[in-house]
């Protein structure tokens, strides 16, 4: 997997920013962060985290894409699996899809989640102050490969924020292979990995080579072995993959003209 140069997407934010019109303090506050990690950021000096990076986009009028893109824009883009720029972006690990295509209005990511619970119980981790949450403009759209995905949203709080067990609407979904989801990005949301599930479905699994090898070795072992229990075991602590696509929200030009006039002109007080 090819590594995010950090230097080279902070010298493209830092030519689109000054390209809008923007100063590091204007952007910032239209992120709302301090302006140090705005300049940090363009800096290479600071990790392009997907969550800051969908907001930095958002509001230079450029996608995430772009930002990220290496080699030449396309109209059409191929990407290659062994050739996805890989972004570490803790509880999660995105493998960047789709780079070189040129207006691009998604932003797909081949997802491996890292964030766990050991069962489908959404009980399990209602109080856990570990679990990160995400919020960003547009849509997003999760399909699983492999394991099993529990999607939480959550409620902002005085302390940061609580996942939502018990909504009509927002509830916990638990997603198996062949599953997927979408809502509004703005919602507050995260993915956990259950690491134990409790149900296989044996047409849907994915298994690797390695994985193919071991479930033969069980079975050798134990002939009378129930096969589902077998699979169960293997995929034990295996991290989820699924396919998100976020899409990439643009605000129209009133709406654009309205930002800069609050920055360019400030109320006086």
């Amino acid at each position: 997997m090819f590594e995010i140069n950090h230097e080279e997407i902070g010298r493209r934010i830092r030519e689109r920013r000054q390209r809008m019109g923007f100063s590091q303090e204007m952007l910032a506050n239209l992120v709302g962060v301090h302006h140090s990690k705005i300049s940090r950021l363009e800096s290479g000096k600071l990790e392009p985290r997907f969550d800051l990076m969908s907001k930095v986009s958002y509001f230079l009028q450029i996608s995430i894409d772009d930002l990220l893109e290496f080699g030449p824009l396309m109209s059409v883009a191929y990407t290659r699996r062994d050739r996805r720029p890989r972004i570490v972006l803790e509880p999660y690990e995105l493998h960047a899809l789709a780079l070189q295509k040129k207006d691009n209005e998604l932003n797909p990511f081949y997802l491996i989640v890292t964030q766990t619970q050991k069962s489908e119980d959404p009980g399990e981790i209602a109080d856990r102050s570990d679990i990160r949450i995400f919020q960003h403009p547009g849509e997003e759209f999760l399909f699983v490969e492999d394991g099993v995905i529990i999607v939480y949203f959550a409620e902002k709080t005085d302390t940061g924020h609580k996942l939502i067990i018990d909504h009509p609407e927002l509830f916990p979904i638990t997603l198996h292979p062949g599953d997927s989801v979408c809502f509004d990005a703005d919602i507050p949301h995260t993915y956990v990995t259950v690491s134990e599930p409790q149900s296989i479905a044996l047409d849907t699994v994915q298994l690797s080579s390695e994985d193919l090898d071991r479930l033969d070795a069980a079975r050798k072992a134990n002939p009378e072995s129930d096969i589902r229990s077998l699979i169960r075991e293997i995929k034990r602590g295996a991290k989820a993959r699924a396919v998100v696509v976020c899409s990439a929200m643009s605000i129209g030009p009133e709406e654009l003209r309205t930002l800069k006039e609050r920055f360019y002109n400030p109320p006086r007080r």
